[in-house]
């Protein structure tokens, strides 16, 4: 029903890259059916990776509290090429039995395929973990609401083509502030960007100076 085109469009891979969570992953190898697991056997595993991640990590200058793990087993049935991902908690690697494993498993495993072979035993192929390392969130600057009149962003017209030629209006978007409306067609230009609002379509501006479109047809 509508689009939004952020104000720092042409750079939000690399804004959202910045403001992602460090994270690292680690794998180790397992290679036994269910039932030949030994009490503890997955405990040990995850413990060993998990110690290596936090040491990355504190390394990196995260403390304690801003880290954060993930636990997941790849499981398959003997002789299958594709692993299913199960996930595992502290309590559940705490159990002496692996009941909680085989039950998970074959919960996923038929999420997936809509079956499971409830008489064959699962296998463990890897133990996957994966620390992040929280990073302080990232608030954009937020602007105050002004009018709806967008006359101060206004920056000439242009000839294009929307099915027909029209002279349309053209917005500089870096002027364009909370509150102000354009209607299409129209374009909206920028350093890095150029935005076509079609025709009929209205666009409004939010607090963070993105460009909220509703198109014609949605009212």
């Amino acid at each position: 029903p509508r689009a939004i085109i952020p104000r720092e469009a042409s750079v939000l891979s690399a804004l959202g890259f910045l403001s992602s969570d460090v994270r690292h992953d680690f794998a180790a190898p397992v290679g036994k059916a269910i039932p030949a697991l030994k009490a503890g056997e997955l405990a040990a595993i995850f413990d060993a990776l998990e110690a290596k991640g936090r040491a990355l990590l504190r390394s990196e200058g995260f403390k304690d509290g801003e880290i954060r793990v993930l636990r997941r087993l790849d499981c398959r049935y003997h002789r299958q090429i594709f692993s299913v991902e199960v996930p595992a908690e502290p309590p559940d690697l705490a159990e002496p039995e692996h009941g909680w494993l085989t039950e998970r498993f074959e919960r996923a495993y038929e999420a997936l395929y809509q079956h499971a072979h409830h008489n064959v035993d699962g296998f463990v192929e890897t133990c996957r973990l994966t620390v992040f390392g929280a990073l302080p969130g990232m608030r954009l600057p937020e602007q105050v609401r002004g009018g709806a009149d967008a006359a101060a962003a206004l920056r000439g017209t242009r000839h294009v083509y929307v099915g027909h030629w029209v002279d349309a209006p053209v917005y500089w978007f870096d002027d364009l502030g909370h509150g102000m409306e354009i209607t299409g067609p129209a374009l909206v230009d920028s350093a890095s960007t150029s935005v076509l609002l079609p025709p009929g379509s209205r666009a409004e501006i939010d607090k963070f100076g993105s460009i909220h479109i509703t198109p014609a047809s949605v009212s």
